[in-house]
């Protein structure tokens, strides 16, 4: 199988299943069964017909990966019944301007407050530099990047790390010459290391359910790959408007634009989940700032609502569909902020 993806990865063109046997000196169902072990990896490999008489079919790696199936989170994650977890994004590891210490003290509040699940919504990693961005990330490699990631990432007993990855950052790593399933990659290298707290979803937009009292919700993590808008709230009322009937989510947690934010377009809870950067020279040049920080989620069905017999109200509709979401945005002040006044990073009580 190895010998089969290091041939591809050197053929932007595709290779046949006859050409891949000479090359290797395999049998045709040799050939046929690596291919079919890298499908069930994770690679997606492209067919194409090359000569419809002959039927001559040749495979080639695509940079693009497969969509994740739907994930559900059982009772196990809200042992109390109550259905809270954490959402953030852009953790950025490799970068030197990742915040490490604002991270941690988040995890922190996540052990504190008891929750046991945190969504994390791309940019996991700094990912391939670019001419951009070269001065900024420490290490290229895609291992090194993984290895810091495992290294000091936050690691709190019982609680878990759901991350989907992301088409920039760690996506570029899915590219030539690295051709590399960069999220499940990050799950068994940690596995190895003897971490079972990071799990992988799946590339870009991942849909997962919840039971928030005896309702079936549906929480989409995504990551567009997108501009700078003229108002930050622009771009996720516009991805909640776009979604087609029948496919809404109830919520939808929004990595990669760097802001704390939540709104209800299109009767979507459309929340913008933060990041663990401060801001880089390419961000400042851009225009772009960053919030540093995270949210606290918890999610409760409406309360009831008692009307005159034969009356309707758009409440008792928004009862049945809906279900209510009770934001807690969690911010920081930049790194130089504590290093300057010893300022603690947490305060208060666990709720």
């Amino acid at each position: 199988m190895d010998a089969v993806l290091d041939v591809l990865m050197h053929a932007p063109k595709g290779r046949t299943k006859f050409q891949l046997a000479d090359d290797l000196n395999a049998s045709p169902g040799a050939i046929d069964a690596a291919l079919n072990t890298l499908r069930k990896d994770g690679q997606h490999l492209i067919e194409r017909h090359d000569n419809y008489r002959t039927g001559d079919v040749s495979f080639r790696l695509s940079t693009h990966l497969r969509p994740a199936e739907e994930h559900v989170f059982g009772p196990e994650y809200f042992p109390d019944g109550v259905v809270r977890f954490a959402a953030i994004s852009n953790t950025f590891i490799g970068n030197k301007y990742h915040r490490d210490d604002a991270l941690h003290a988040f995890y922190d509040i996540v052990k504190r407050d008891g929750i046991n699940l945190v969504l994390h919504c791309g940019d996991i990693l700094a990912g391939v530099p670019t001419p951009v961005t070269r001065d900024e990330i420490l290490f290229s490699d895609p291992e090194l990047q993984t290895q810091q990631l495992i290294k000091n990432y936050p690691k709190v007993s019982g609680v878990d790390t759901f991350f989907i990855t992301a088409k920039d950052a760690e996506g570029t790593f899915t590219r030539r010459p690295h051709y590399l399933n960069i999220g499940r990659f990050i799950e068994e290298e940690a596995l190895e290391a003897g971490r079972s707290d990071l799990h992988y979803l799946g590339p870009h937009e991942v849909d997962t359910r919840m039971s928030v009292g005896g309702k079936d919700v549906v929480v989409r993590l995504a990551h567009p790959t997108i501009g700078i808008p003229y108002a930050k709230s622009y771009r996720p009322q516009k991805m909640a408007e776009s979604i087609q009937g029948g496919t809404k989510p109830h919520v939808m947690l929004v990595g990669h634009t760097g802001n704390l934010e939540h709104i209800f377009p299109k009767d979507i809870w459309t929340v913008q989940v933060g990041s663990f950067i401060d801001q880089t020279p390419s961000m400042r040049n851009a225009q772009r700032d960053t919030v540093v920080g995270g949210y606290i989620i918890e999610l409760r069905r409406p309360q009831e609502y008692k009307l005159p017999s034969g009356i309707v109200s758009y409440e008792e509709r928004f009862q049945e569909d809906q279900v209510a979401l009770i934001p807690e945005a969690v911010a920081f002040f930049n790194r130089g902020f504590y290093e300057r006044t010893k300022a603690p990073y947490l305060k208060g009580k666990k709720r």
